[in-house]
């Protein structure tokens, strides 16, 4: 993942948390799907347009049983504003059930239905991290050779790629850390951000390996490590590795600039004050 290029997937709530009815429900409703396999896929896949989904890419079925069973988990959520999103449940390849609630915008007043894009967050960090061992297998890249071999501007010498991926890399872990790097609207990239930690000579905040750290930078540099071993942009290998060959035809890796996003943008929302925000 980089920070100048997030992956968008599709289907996803746009609360910016989890309170714990909402995780419970969620959880239900994955019960009820019955498949967490098939749930995955209709989650990727469901984002095609309704036409597409009732035209065979994914089939519909209709469930009433189950449509009732889910609609009694949500109903409580959204009468309380605890949630608004898409919700799309699998059972044997099928698309049993599929509604979208609530706003994906509400100031261009856009409702959510199955089809809206939604920010997969640190869900790229499953795509970052299976591109390497992808690269791996292809022995193109070595999981403990130094990260150095790969970014030759990786700021500490002895850092592998496994402590990429297993997040104990001792890299700042707030990119707020930068913040006084960068002029106003200058794009953080990763490249920029790696010279920032050379520049203040910052060691790693502990000893590699000894510990767990979530690292969103050591992620950014998982995704420029792809970059220059592919030859490829980020967005383009994963287009080419995983979305073409999922089906995956609606996620995507959005704009560095928000003002160059394509169309209206899903927002995220809290219900505070007796109003979205």
């Amino acid at each position: 993942m980089r920070r100048d290029g997030i992956f968008y997937a599709d289907s996803r709530h746009t609360v910016n948390s989890l309170p714990k009815a909402l995780a419970q429900a969620l959880t239900m409703l994955v019960a009820l799907a019955a498949c967490t396999s098939d749930l995955e896929r209709a989650a990727a896949r469901a984002s095609a347009d309704t036409a597409s989904l009732a035209g065979g890419l994914m089939a519909s079925v209709v469930d009433t049983a189950l449509a009732e069973r889910v609609d009694a988990v949500l109903e409580p959520l959204v009468a309380a504003n605890a949630f608004s999103g898409a919700v799309v449940l699998s059972r044997d390849g099928r698309v049993r059930y599929a509604r979208g609630i609530g706003m994906a915008n509400h100031e261009k007043a856009v409702p959510f239905t199955i089809d809206t894009p939604s920010d997969g967050a640190s869900l790229a960090k499953t795509f970052t991290a299976s591109g390497i061992w992808w690269l791996a297998l292809e022995k193109r890249v070595d999981l403990d050779a130094p990260v150095r071999r790969y970014v030759a501007e990786y700021p500490h010498a002895s850092i592998t790629v496994r402590q990429l991926l297993s997040h104990s890399n001792g890299l700042p872990d707030d990119y707020a850390t930068f913040d006084a790097e960068f002029a106003k609207d200058e794009l953080h990239t990763t490249e920029a951000m790696l010279a920032a930690v050379t520049r203040r000579a910052l060691p790693p905040s502990f000893p590699p390996g000894s510990r767990f750290e979530y690292s969103n930078l050591g992620y950014d540099v998982g995704a420029l490590l792809i970059e220059r071993v592919s030859g490829q942009r980020f967005d383009s290998f994963l287009q080419e590795r995983f979305f073409l060959p999922l089906r995956m035809r609606n996620s995507f890796v959005r704009p560095a600039r928000f003002v160059d996003w394509p169309g209206v943008r899903t927002m995220g929302y809290q219900w505070r004050d007796t109003r979205w925000q």
